[in-house]
């Protein structure tokens, strides 16, 4: 197998059934009645020791300000989103079946960030990314009004 169909597979695929676990864990916590606040803390402990445990086997545990600067960025929207989820599922009683697709088109929005921030319209055919991104549009669209 090739290192990007490798990447592909351990970054895409195997993320997308997990963080379907993850939608599903979120509506299960509220149909018990758990509030949101609760959650988030039992979320972050958890994820706080999934990366002390990774850090015994990251052979370079390198941090660097930036670095660190981006990662509290991405856990604070992570949070923030994950609070608008939450409270979607349990104060609104919003159907996840409707709900996932429409907050995983982040997708969409983190390809069009990547083309243009990290220059990556050079690695991918646009045009096939363009018909992709307007058929999960579409899709969103069928899910949200069913």
């Amino acid at each position: 197998m090739k290192p990007e169909t490798l990447g592909l597979v351990l970054g895409g695929v195997l993320p997308a059934f997990l963080f379907a676990i993850d939608g599903v864990s979120s509506k299960a916590a509220a149909r018990t009645g758990m509030s949101w606040a609760p959650f988030m803390i039992a979320t972050g402990l958890t994820i706080a020791l999934a990366g002390a445990v990774a850090l015994y086997f990251d052979e370079e545990r390198r941090f660097t300000s930036g670095g660190v600067g981006f990662a509290v960025l991405k856990g604070a929207v992570w949070a923030l989103g994950s609070i608008l989820v939450v409270v979607a599922l349990s104060r609104f009683g919003a159907p996840l079946a409707k709900l996932a697709p429409l907050y995983n088109m982040n997708a969409l929005i983190a390809a069009a960030l990547a083309l243009v921030l990290f220059r990556e319209h050079t690695q991918v055919d646009t045009v096939r990314l363009l018909g992709g991104a307007l058929l999960v549009v579409g899709g969103a669209a069928l899910v949200a009004t069913a």
